[in-house]
């Protein structure tokens, strides 16, 4: 037992020096709650998906299910302003509930404001630090810039994860979603270059494709 001090001190020691925070990871949800966006937070036709279903659904519990029982998850809405839900959760009905537009529904695509908003709630905790986020469109109306957003990110050691969701199937009169980060001057490159410049994923999949892209990014995520 005399050598328990010494092997935690350690262990710090070895966090320290790779460059770590200490302490449990905490994990930022951004959720785009733009006018393009929020069908998927709302319940689909009961025929078709069953009583309240939502697209959001499966990416929660893919989430909660490759996620260590330590880490803590706050969820943060953008669309007619930011909305930071009031707590950190852990469970899958506390994250689901947590889900809600507000009164942020509809309204632009601050995407930039958001990811520099929940950059600033992560850099009061600890531990490891990311984002993930969930988006359909181009940024719009920011007040910080993509390369302030970027920036502020790399300086707090936060990884930005970014699903690019692409419409389909339950909505036939959106328009399908044509963005491409492989083209050069694509609004989506910047989501692109967010995530890779921070260390974190990035991915353009089907809403319903989207919960086994978040549980990889879970699996390897600080236990």
């Amino acid at each position: 037992m005399r050598w328990l001090p010494l092997l935690v001190t350690l262990s710090l020691l070895a966090a320290l020096s790779s460059g770590q925070p200490v302490g449990k990871p905490s994990v930022i949800w951004i959720y785009d709650c733009s006018a393009s966006h929020h069908d998927h937070l709302a319940p689909l036709p009961m025929e078709r998906f069953g009583v309240g279903f939502r697209p959001i659904d499966p990416m929660v519990q893919a989430v909660v299910d490759n996620l260590g029982q330590g880490t803590e998850v706050r969820v943060l809405s953008f669309g007619t302003g930011l909305k930071l839900s009031p707590g950190w959760v852990r469970t899958r009905s506390e994250l689901s509930s947590a889900m809600d537009c507000g009164d942020t529904l509809n309204g632009p695509s601050p995407i930039w404001d958001a990811v520099y908003r929940g950059v600033e709630v992560l850099e009061e905790r600890a531990g490891p630090r990311a984002i993930l986020m969930v988006t359909d469109g181009k940024s719009s109306a920011n007040q910080h810039g993509y390369q302030e957003t970027l920036a502020r990110s790399q300086q707090a050691s936060v990884r930005v994860n970014i699903g690019f969701a692409r419409t389909e199937l339950w909505r036939t009169s959106r328009k399908p979603v044509t963005l491409n980060a492989n083209r050069p001057g694509d609004p989506a490159e910047r989501l692109k270059k967010l995530a890779d410049g921070t260390g974190g994923r990035y991915a353009e999949l089907s809403v319903w494709d989207l919960p086994g892209f978040f549980a990889d990014v879970a699996r390897q995520w600080p236990k």
